[in-house]
């Protein structure tokens, strides 16, 4: 009983203290700057970027997860490249400016602000996919892991 009266005030002081914590200022700028990408980024439709990979058109399609995510599953096109965010632009050098590229991330911050990132150095024709590898899933697409080919969603 006293056990349980002690994880009660526990957890009672743990939600007091989560209730009136600070918010954190550094995730607050965070999501600023990802809003602010995403007003001068182009993006594409995962239903576009479907197109794009079924057509076979020509194109880079960049991943910038960390590799535990990407060992989690990765969409599947043949100009695929996984390239961590923060080493965008030591790892693009080889890209024609030019080149038609989408990037993506799990859910879209990372991908507006590499996609940002790009163009600010000099990329003009690049693209972040709307939603993330979790739009793409959502939108009933393929991934593909170790295990094969796998479709979650819809």
């Amino acid at each position: 009983m006293k056990l349980v009266h002690v994880l009660l005030v526990a957890a009672m002081a743990v939600g007091l203290y989560a209730k009136d914590a600070a918010p954190n200022p550094v995730a607050a700028k965070a999501k600023a700057m990802v809003a602010e990408s995403k007003k001068v980024i182009k993006s594409i439709t995962p239903k576009d970027l479907m197109a794009l990979i079924k057509a076979e058109k020509d194109f880079v399609l960049i991943d910038v997860r960390e590799p535990g995510e990407v060992a989690a599953g990765k969409i599947d096109a043949l100009g695929y490249k996984d390239i961590p965010a923060g080493l965008v632009p030591f790892k693009t050098k080889a890209i024609k400016t030019d080149k038609k590229i989408v990037i993506y991330c799990k859910v879209g911050g990372r991908g507006a602000l590499a996609t940002k990132m790009m163009q600010d150095l000099g990329f003009t024709n690049v693209f972040n996919l709307e939603g993330g590898i979790k739009g793409w899933l959502k939108a009933g697409y393929p991934v593909e892991n170790a295990l094969g080919s796998l479709v979650i969603g819809k």
